[in-house]
């Protein structure tokens, strides 16, 4: 895994490449939570990422079972709480959907579009809930999993502090 970060646009990239000796399956990804309204501890109401603004570049995705393995036929994202396309908040759903219930929030895979993988567009813009930070995630890859945080309560934070549930959220190309 290789870390840069662009000095003049502070781009943050994140390589990853593997070498095997046989044929094997590798699926790499970047676990990585993010919260750009930055330390719940200093800023009050910001431990939720819920409140940040997601556009994604997906018109389907991977329904999950009740353990959160993807489960059924890829769907279209259209009149679902699923669709980012035009960017929203992501608590913006209901929590009552089904899909949404089985895992308390979004962990779910986004199949991107096919315009993505040229990097050319970001496959997806976080912004903060006050629109003052925001960031885009470029990728080669096929697809992106969304996950909102939802049992990050307990987690170990800084200063002996612990996370609380949807403290921050992942954007995991894969």
């Amino acid at each position: 895994v290789r870390y840069s970060i662009a000095a003049r646009t502070a781009a943050l990239t994140v390589e990853i490449l593997a070498a095997v000796d046989r044929a094997c399956p590798v699926s790499l990804t970047n676990h990585a939570y993010f919260n750009l309204d930055g330390d719940a501890s200093r800023a009050p109401g910001s431990a939720d990422c819920r409140q940040h603004r997601l556009r994604l570049a997906a018109g389907r995705f991977l329904p999950i079972d009740a353990v959160g393995v993807p489960a059924g036929d890829v769907r279209g994202v259209a009149r679902l709480p699923f669709d980012f396309r035009f960017g929203r908040t992501l608590d913006a759903a209901p929590a009552s959907h089904p899909q949404l219930a089985l895992n308390r929030g979004y962990n779910h895979a986004f199949i991107l579009d096919a315009a993505c993988r040229a990097m050319t567009r970001p496959a997806a813009q976080l912004a903060a809930r006050d629109g003052a930070l925001a960031m885009r995630l470029y990728t080669t890859l096929p697809a992106l999993q969304l996950y909102t945080g939802n049992y990050l309560g307990g987690v170990p934070a800084r200063a002996g502090s612990v996370h609380a549930d949807y403290a921050g959220v992942a954007l995991e190309a894969q």
